[in-house]
């Protein structure tokens, strides 16, 4: 299981927030299920 090997790539810290892009490899349930042998995640959180 690869699950333990997500990784975050770049981050951003702007005015109107924060944006996040990695690969994840979830099988855990924390995630959705990844599709192969890694998928991307981008997460954007405005601020409040």
């Amino acid at each position: 299981m690869k699950s333990e090997l997500d990784q975050l790539h770049s981050l951003a810290i702007t005015d109107t927030g924060v944006v996040a892009a990695g690969v994840y490899y979830s099988s855990n349930g924390n995630l959705p299920q990844s599709c192969g042998d890694g998928d991307l995640l981008l997460v954007s959180i405005p601020r409040k």
